[in-house]
């Protein structure tokens, strides 16, 4: 079983889209995959129902694990809502309060090829919990120049987490989001490989209407509309992360 989390202390960059969205095109290859929403927002929880689901990783990081059916046979769900705000109250000032996330997928460990952790946006308990938990790490980033400025904050974010707890995290890499082809994204991408010298997965998610679309529609776009542009963008990542995987 393989844990990736999916990072970045930012909003807007398309954590929740890749992890829905590569967790379907993961399924449909055959894998058995399991999705873990660890956003109190419970956006990723809302691609697959009305946000009613029970119990929740809130209640799972306090007892038994009990993944939900989506609908396709071959991806479960760990579902999330507001609840989960109170597992950073009660147990960020423990110490084994970061190791609660690990803790529950102990228990799924081996009914999964691939364990996808949509992380909120921040750099907190959420994350560190993500990241203690995981072999992987995938890294979404919009292509804008400011961005640049949080990618040392996620590198040491990382080996934090290396350091302390998860001495074999690997960062798989990062993944360009939202790219529309403009001069200054083009830019970046070439910023972030030479100057920055950071891992960038050969696949870029274009920004298309369709992913709003399905998204709306609580769909994934692979669902939603199979034959587009963005649904064979989703694929290709997800194979891209298949190799990385097997060769790291």
């Amino acid at each position: 079983m393989k844990i990736i989390s999916i990072i970045n202390h930012k909003g807007g960059v398309g954590k929740t889209t890749i992890t829905v969205n590569v967790g379907y095109a993961l399924a449909e290859a055959g894998h058995r995959v399991l999705i873990v929403d660890l956003d109190p927002q419970a956006n990723a929880t809302l691609h697959f129902s009305d946000g009613s689901l029970t119990p929740t990783l809130y209640e799972m990081l306090n007892g038994e694990v009990q993944a939900h059916p989506t609908s396709h046979e071959n991806l479960h769900l760990l579902p999330s809502n507001l609840e989960l705000m109170k597992a950073e109250l009660e147990n960020r000032s423990n110490v084994n309060g970061y190791m609660r996330l690990r803790r529950v997928l102990d228990k799924v460990r081996g009914n999964y090829d691939y364990v996808l952790i949509d992380c909120p946006p921040s750099v907190g308990w959420y994350t560190q919990n993500a990241l203690n938990s995981s072999d992987f790490v995938l890294v979404p980033v919009e292509p804008s120049l400011m961005s640049t400025v949080g990618l040392e904050l996620i590198d040491n974010l990382i080996a934090e987490a290396r350091e302390f707890i998860n001495p074999n995290l690997t960062l798989l890499g990062y993944v360009i989001s939202n790219y529309q082809g403009f001069v200054v994204q083009k830019h970046f991408i070439q910023q972030v490989k030479e100057q920055y010298d950071k891992p960038l997965f050969d696949t870029i998610i274009r920004r298309y209407k369709v992913v709003t679309e399905a998204t709306a529609m609580q769909e994934s776009v692979l669902t939603y509309q199979a034959d587009s542009n963005s649904a064979e963008d989703f694929k290709n990542l997800a194979n891209e992360l298949i190799q990385k995987i097997s060769i790291s």
